[in-house]
């Protein structure tokens, strides 16, 4: 197998640039996602506008950034090259879907890993990243479904709790589509159990907390 010596884990400039491009771009999708059909608000109320903006930012770094570190982290943990690289073209595709259809298409990149990787290891480092956002948001779920948690925190703070939660359970929802070169499909190939098991965890709770939000269990 292809290693490389164990050094913890690094960045190169282009890779930084690259999450940095990613992170921004996914920000603009998330915040256009959530203004789709209402873009006369915008100048309307362009102080919400801006911390919707910088909601959607601070929820992108949780999940999207987490994400791909996971990925990052248990491939250098194996001993294995990885970097992350954006998909320009895949970005662009974000951006116009969320514009013009009001949807996050969430595949702007990925990890890439130089070697010769076993069908676990394959899955194993594939798993993490949605896993990291599973427990992201399984860690701040209470906070929307307890009443008490509930009440400890102002409308903003609420807010970004929510699209916290939302997003991160939807970019790991996302990546386990067991199709191309999603995370989904390697985890697939590797162990369904785990495939299963992830999707029915990450999909239990974003039902819960999608039915709670909108008054369906309350």
């Amino acid at each position: 197998m292809y290693r490389y010596a164990r050094r913890g884990i690094t960045f190169s400039q282009k890779e930084l640039r690259d999450l940095s491009i990613s992170a921004v771009v996914l920000t603009l999708c998330f915040t256009l996602q959530r203004y789709y059909g209402l873009w006369t608000s915008i100048a309307e109320y362009p102080g919400f506008f801006l911390n919707i903006l910088l909601i959607s930012f601070v929820a992108v770094i949780t999940a999207f950034i987490f994400h791909e570190l996971a990925h990052k982290y248990v491939a250098q943990k194996y001993g294995y090259w990885a970097e992350y690289r954006a998909s320009y073209f895949f970005l662009a595709v974000a951006l116009a879907c969320a514009l013009f259809l009001g949807f996050v298409f969430a595949a702007p990149g990925a990890v890439v890993i130089a070697g010769y990787l076993s069908r676990r290891e394959n899955g194993i480092i594939s798993v993490a990243g949605p896993l990291t956002n599973y427990f992201v948001a399984l860690a701040l779920t209470p906070f929307l479904l307890v009443h008490g948690l509930a009440g400890m925190l102002s409308p903003i703070a609420h807010l970004l709790v929510e699209s916290i939660v939302v997003v991160n359970l939807f970019i790991a929802g996302f990546n386990m589509i067991p199709f191309g070169n999603l995370d989904g499909a390697k985890v697939l190939a590797w162990n369904w159990k785990v495939w299963l098991g992830t999707i029915i965890a990450i999909g239990s709770t974003f039902i819960i907390v999608f039915s709670v939000l909108n008054g369906w269990l309350t």
